[in-house]
């Protein structure tokens, strides 16, 4: 359960980049942004014997996050980065 922990927290941190630099929609930002708080609880909620997320009520928890996992791949194989969003960091990077 402690690597849930860890991939909940860097989940927040990768969801929270791509939702501030718009390279992806922001759907899949906002789904990761709730699904790995989700599972961050489901976790700690596993860990204190609240709930099993092995099955039932648990795997609740897990849901959102995997969604994005799954998601967010094809789509950056099918489409990409946001180009445009690239270019904005670029020239903000020069300027600043």
């Amino acid at each position: 359960m402690l690597v849930y922990v860890y991939t909940a927290v860097g989940g927040v941190a990768l969801s929270y980049m791509l939702f501030r630099t718009r390279l992806v929609p922001g759907a899949f930002s906002v789904l990761g942004l709730i699904g790995y708080p989700a599972l961050l609880l489901a976790a700690v909620l596993d860990m204190l014997g609240v709930v099993d997320t092995v099955g039932g009520v648990g795997l609740v928890g897990l849901v959102p996050g995997g969604l994005f996992e799954l998601l967010l791949p094809i789509w950056l194989i099918a489409k990409g980065f946001n180009v445009a969003a690239i270019d904005r960091m670029r020239v903000a990077r020069v300027a600043g």
